[in-house]
């Protein structure tokens, strides 16, 4: 293009002086503006070429954030589920009348509560930037624009259980019991339960669990721990999409 100018150029400065002088004037203005154009076009294309490095780099921080976090969260939730088997059981056997003993002792399964605490930086920073509009798969915007508040709603089931616990089931749970809260010290081979032998914490636990507010509040501690894993087993499977979806669009990246 600018070889034709020039030629263009030199063929009609055989005229007259102004028209000689015209035609290099525009001829000049020309190779200036189309080498403007062209310096432009380059730094575009530098511009969106750097873009797509930091678009790139930025979902494989996403998706390594999202697979570390999954592995963290699966085993919040592998730690809750034998919980929420034992306190199953363990209301089944009372229904059935089984004394609820294990390994000689007489109590209740443990809560099974646990607190979560995982952090979300980099999806935070794409968030806060507005690049999430960068994304081309609707539905990966979609789980990535809901997280926060799914995982909110996660974490605030998880605390309402734990407030239940404190506030409620081991407050009374204090008060109803007929014996105290089972010690137990080991010196040697020898086992020595506090305060209370064997016999008579069977005696009284039987006593305690006979009590219909203490029968209630643990129905509803197994609620919790079932409530919680199921929300937990539905944000498990958004984790799993996020990291598919972030796959795929890396793949088309």
């Amino acid at each position: 293009m600018i070889t034709l100018l020039r030629k263009i150029r030199k063929k009609l400065l055989t005229g007259s002086d102004l028209s000689k002088y015209l035609v290099y004037a525009i001829g000049e203005i020309m190779l200036v503006m189309i080498g403007i154009l062209l310096a432009l076009q380059v730094n575009t294309w530098n511009d969106e070429r750097n873009q797509k490095r930091e678009e790139i780099a930025a979902l494989n921080d996403l998706r390594e954030e999202f697979q570390k976090n999954k592995e963290i969260f699966l085993s919040h939730l592998d730690f809750k589920r034998p919980y929420e088997e034992a306190w199953h059981q363990f209301l089944v056997d009372i229904k059935n009348e089984i004394s609820p003993f294990h390994d000689g002792l007489t109590d209740r399964p443990g809560s099974g509560a646990q607190t979560l605490n995982i952090t979300f930086g980099s999806l935070n920073a794409i968030l806060s930037t507005g690049k999430i509009d960068r994304i081309r798969n609707d539905s990966l915007k979609y789980l990535l624009t809901a997280w926060e508040e799914n995982m909110e709603e996660y974490v605030e089931d998880e605390k309402a259980h734990w407030e239940f616990l404190r506030n409620e089931f081991q407050s009374y749970e204090s008060e109803i019991r007929h014996f105290p809260w089972i010690g137990q010290m080991v010196k040697g081979e020898e086992e020595q339960y506090i305060f209370s032998d064997k016999e008579q914490i069977k005696t009284n636990w039987i006593k305690t669990l006979q009590d219909t507010k203490y029968q209630n509040l643990m129905i509803m501690q197994h609620w919790h721990l079932v409530n919680v894993l199921a929300e937990g087993e539905s944000l498990l499977d958004h984790f799993t999409q996020i990291i598919d979806l972030l796959n795929e669009e890396l793949t088309h990246n």
